[in-house]
């Protein structure tokens, strides 16, 4: 299953190779089609049952499982899909400003929440949302949707994690946090029924942002000393030129990081003690350009320190770097004051206003994000481990890198991965994955990934279980079940009289008529005659009487088909079409589950004796009349939803010049 997701080329190549004595790739396509795991939009059930499981096995142990929420964005394609196993739109934006629209809006990125333990290596996917831009409160809505979810199933979240985005400061500040104080009086949690919940911004894109803006800035201010990135230009090309093999581990892509700007390891090493030594080297030696550095190599050493400290995973005992051990008794009294004065010495940092002419601190300038976001973490790395460790000893060592989003990312990296090297995957392929990764944690990490993994991925496997009934069947007992207050119904009861359709609303129906395209009768027909034709071919739902009916009753007019050679289709087949049509345009807006909604509307609607008048009783079951209905309306909603996210994807796609221009740039190789 993992070679044949990584490559079913190379998975069909080693079958054959063998004697196809492994399963055939349908096959493999079969088991994830009968299992009931999640792979809708939404929060992942079968996740949290799995999460629970082990809060209880550690319960029993007289230990609690207290985790990190992880929540980070990934691009992929717009293009909208047509499920018919879930019966829903597969891309379209799910929450957010433009969730709300009148129209389908395809989505631009997915946000995804995980979970990390703290007490206990594992990561699980627990929630993922099609959004295209998530502002402020719309975050909130969704930390306040999840964590009533955890913490009902006995885990505890002691933290939250995400990057730089300003829209995730002020989903804090909204929550009950204070991240951009006036007099940096920091407060960096916010309470959840009596639980504090730490909140971090993840050290990998901290040191990136640290790197980006000393780049763009040229200059930071300490005190009346420089630190410059004119060193570590100059260190290259020193190296370069004198053909000197420092211990350094910088060269031109250091300096031009702008093409990697998201490899970690790329800011990692330009900000790493070995960086500050070689200059320390050159400077003791004379060479003039590095005459006035000792700002810089002081500004490099705090920082490769600050993310030793941010990046443990376990506890190094005799390590001649305590700043590499996780905080633990032995080392964290000289980590918690070399935290202080970090903080101190990050708060002091000045720079030049390029407008103004004036120095200003750096945390309150544009630039701030990377330098605050660290503030951040130190007071809360220190509340977190004098809370988890020293006050509830629910921790014996607090290990930083489980608080990464480094799990999250090698998590993005495996969805990429899935046959090939995908970037921007769609949202079909990113949902397929997502449900094939709960099934199977062992794809490996590229090793051109983002991040690099520490220690080995332990994500829990969900087990898989048949399905039990189809999707449409289960939500439509819901709608038949529910209140009928709870909405009134689109079709009106004479709506088949004289063989015409009628409609309540009209105005109100016509209104999303845009939505869809201009199918008239002649349309509808067409396809009514196709769904007729699969009744009468498919063996899994062929019944000789049921084709009897559709071809002894009444036909429609020969001047509504558009092919008078093809077979003209039952007059009650194209009524119920034309039902369905109209339904689709007034609920596909209105409801999220609106294949379920338009079936009950319609049959609870319809008068039945009306429908397939001649219908030979005496040799079906009482259920196949509705069974033929069901089909029909079933078959109809399908085929159109189909249309128009086909329809919808030419429009989206019709801006790319790939598209129009796909010969020239191939000879272009481009």
């Amino acid at each position: 299953m993992s070679l044949n997701y990584s490559s079913p080329k190379a998975y069909s190549f080693v079958r054959n190779r063998f004697g196809k004595n492994i399963p055939h790739p349908e096959t493999i396509r079969e088991w994830y089609r009968n299992s009931d795991l999640d792979g809708e939009s939404g929060i992942s059930y079968k996740s949290l049952e799995a999460l629970e499981k082990k809060a209880q096995q550690m319960q029993e142990k007289g230990e609690k499982l207290i985790v990190s929420l992880l929540m980070d964005e990934m691009a992929i394609q717009q293009n909208i899909t047509w499920c018919r196993a879930t019966n829903r739109f597969i891309g379209v934006t799910d929450c957010g400003e433009s969730a709300k629209d009148d129209e389908i809006t395809a989505a631009k990125n997915v946000i995804v929440f995980m979970i990390s333990g703290l007490n206990i290596y594992i990561q699980q996917p627990i929630a993922f949302y099609f959004i295209t831009t998530l502002k402020a409160k719309h975050r909130v809505d969704l930390v306040n949707f999840i964590l009533p979810h955890l913490f009902n199933r006995g885990i505890k979240v002691a933290s939250i994690v995400f990057d730089g985005y300003a829209s995730n400061a002020s989903m804090c500040n909204i929550l009950g946090a204070n991240l951009i104080p006036k007099e940096f009086n920091y407060r960096t949690h916010f309470m959840y029924n009596g639980n504090k919940i730490y909140i971090l911004y993840d050290p990998s894109h901290m040191e990136k942002l640290v790197r980006n803006n000393l780049s763009n800035l040229g200059a930071i201010w300490v005190g009346e000393k420089k630190v410059e990135w004119k060193y570590f230009v100059d260190l290259v090309e020193f190296s370069r030129n004198k053909n000197l093999g420092l211990a350094h581990k910088m060269n031109k892509r250091h300096i031009e990081w702008q093409g990697q700007r998201m490899h970690v390891r790329t800011a990692i090493e330009t900000l790493s003690n070995s960086s500050a030594e070689s200059i320390e080297f050159l400077m003791m030696k004379g060479i003039p350009q590095f005459a006035e550095a000792e700002a810089t190599i002081d500004f490099i050493k705090r920082f490769d320190r600050l993310w030793d400290i941010m990046n443990t995973h376990r506890i190094k005992h005799n390590a001649s770097n305590i700043y590499k051990s996780a905080l633990n008794p032995e080392n964290k009294n000289e980590i918690f004051i070399f935290l202080h004065n970090m903080k101190e010495y990050i708060l002091s940092l000045e720079v030049t206003h390029p407008k103004k002419k004036k120095r200003i601190q750096l945390v309150k300038s544009d630039w701030k994000t990377g330098f605050r976001g660290y503030v951040i973490d130190i007071i809360s790395l220190t509340e977190l481990y004098r809370e988890l460790v020293e006050e509830h000893h629910w921790l014996t060592f607090f290990a930083t890198y489980r608080i990464s989003q480094d799990h999250l990312e090698m998590f993005f990296g495996k969805i990429r991965a899935m046959n090939g090297n995908n970037d921007n995957p769609m949202p079909h392929q990113f949902t397929s994955a997502y449900r094939k990764l709960q099934l199977q944690c062992d794809i490996p990490v590229s090793a051109f990934s983002n991040v690099t993994s520490l220690v080995s991925s332990n994500v829990l496997t969900i087990s898989s279980f048949p399905k039990r009934r189809s999707m449409l069947d289960k939500e439509v007992d819901e709608f038949r079940n529910a209140p009928q207050s709870d909405f009134q119904p689109l079709v009106s009861n004479s709506a088949l009289d004289a063989g015409s359709v009628e409609f309540l609303e009209w105005e109100q129906i016509l209104a999303g008529e845009y939505l869809t395209d201009k199918l008239q009768d002649p349309g509808i027909v067409f396809a009514a005659n196709i769904i007729e034709r699969k009744l009468k071919t498919c063996d899994q739902v062929y019944c000789q009487w049921c084709v009897k009916v559709l071809e002894d009753n009444e036909k429609v007019n020969n001047q509504m088909c558009i092919n008078v050679d093809r077979d003209i289709p039952c007059a009650s087949t194209y009524q119920l079409c034309k039902l369905t049509d109209t339904a689709i345009k007034f609920y596909i807006n209105n409801e999220p589950k609106f294949k379920q909604r338009i079936y009950v509307d319609i049959v609870n609607a319809i008068e039945w004796e009306k429908i397939f008048p001649l219908f030979y009783d005496e040799h079906h079951d009482t259920e196949h009349k509705e069974f033929l209905v069901k089909f029909i309306i079933d078959e109809y909603i399908n085929k159109k939803c189909a249309y128009i996210a086909k329809h919808r994807n030419l429009e989206l796609h019709k801006k790319y010049l790939r598209n129009k221009l796909r010969k020239l740039t191939h000879a272009l190789h481009q």
